[in-house]
């Protein structure tokens, strides 16, 4: 009673997408090569020999798009309001 029904469905609906999103990126990271990264034969081994510089790039980016895409409003309080 204390969870927002919203929140769990939005909150589902989010982690299924990142999945999907991530098992492609498992796989393909054998293939493809971002600019800047060293290519790696292990895909479990690529994030210890990717550059930390580039590393933040992409966290940072991660960041940026989880914030923009609600507006700003992270948390379960303010992610519905005005419904």
């Amino acid at each position: 009673e204390d969870v927002d029904p919203k929140w769990l469905r939005e909150a589902e609906l989010k982690h299924g997408r990142v999945c999907m999103v991530a098992t492609v990126g498992f796989f393909s990271q054998q293939y493809i090569t971002f600019p800047g990264f060293e290519p790696s034969p292990d895909a479990l081994q690529a994030v210890y020999v990717a550059p930390p510089g580039a590393m933040a790039a992409l966290l940072f980016l991660a960041g940026y798009i989880e914030s923009a895409s609600y507006g700003g409003k992270l948390t379960m309080l303010d992610m519905f309001e005005g419904d």
